[in-house]
């Protein structure tokens, strides 16, 4: 029998767009089917704390049995990134440490992509350590951000193959014994090359995992107006040249009052689901329940 995978979802999108409210009914909606959730937030201005109307922290809090919930805490992901590159960077070249390079870890953190890598940091971490979930739900960042996290793999892979072989020409033309051998198992001694090399692998993974449409998928989350409709194309476009498909199409706060039948003849490849506007604020565990039974995307006890 074919071991179940785990199934990886990210729910992106203008912001404004609804993804926090889609991405919280879908997670209910699987974990009432029976799967085990876990809903994580991405979005550094968190509004899933809002919606199920509870405290959440950094590591996933148990809703119930089949549904945890969490706000990834960005800062912490940003500093644990800059400790791991101070300490690389010391260990690696010693003599910096006379230039005093900690008070310029302070001004680094500011520098661009450090969010990037700080996100996929994180997104590394919660896949690798949450295996027992079913189903692990991503509610992304608006999409400068998003676009940004989701090219890096590649981005990384391809300077990383750079370095590696320009680490490689070095080591030949200085003549360093890089690798020992203690019977059949090979050691490489070369402190650099080897960090390049994990990292290099590190990325690679991550890529395999984004690219595999049966295991991860994409869901764009949009609304009816125009400007939504025309980030929802820059996104779609931008997406293909990291190699990555949209899975489904949800439009939020649909209303059945306005024409659709041009909108979703630009999106005809698409799977699309209709999310109605609601007479209410969604937020609640009860409401999300309720909101669900109501557009019949549950059934009703």
């Amino acid at each position: 029998m074919q071991e179940k995978r785990q199934k990886i979802m990210f729910f992106l999108g203008k912001g404004g767009v609804g993804k926090s409210t889609t991405s919280s009914l879908y997670a209910v909606e699987r974990s009432l089917k029976g799967e085990k959730v876990l809903l994580a937030s991405m979005d550094p201005a968190h509004n899933l704390g809002d919606i199920f109307k509870m405290q959440l922290k950094g590591k996933p809090t148990k809703l119930n049995d089949n549904l945890s919930l969490c706000e990834i805490n960005l800062d912490y992901w940003v500093d644990s990134y800059l400790a791991d590159m101070q300490k690389q960077m010391t260990k690696s070249y010693a003599y910096l440490t006379a230039l005093s390079l900690d008070k310029h870890f302070e001004i680094i953190r500011y520098s661009p992509g450090i969010e990037e890598y700080a996100l996929l940091r994180s997104f590394s971490y919660f896949i690798n350590n949450y295996m027992d979930f079913d189903r692990i739900i991503f509610d992304m960042p608006p999409t400068g951000l998003t676009l940004k996290f989701f090219s890096l793999p590649k981005i990384s892979q391809i300077w990383l193959e750079k370095l590696v072989d320009l680490r490689n020409e070095i080591i030949k033309k200085k003549e360093i014994v890089t690798k020992i051998k203690f019977g059949k198992v090979e050691i490489e001694r070369d402190k650099l090359l080897n960090k390049l090399n994990s990292q290099l692998n590190e990325y690679s993974e991550v890529r395999e995992i984004l690219e595999d449409a049966e295991r991860t998928e994409l869901i764009l989350v949009m609304n009816q107006d125009k400007l939504s409709l025309a980030e929802s194309k820059l996104i779609i476009e931008k997406l293909k040249i990291s190699k990555l498909k949209i899975s489904m199409i949800f439009i939020n706060k649909f209303n059945a009052d306005i024409p659709v039948k041009e909108l979703e003849a630009q999106f005809s490849n698409y799977k699309i689901r209709h999310y109605p506007l609601y007479k209410e604020s969604i937020t609640g565990i009860e409401r999300l329940k309720e909101y669900l039974t109501e557009n019949k995307f549950i059934q009703s006890k």
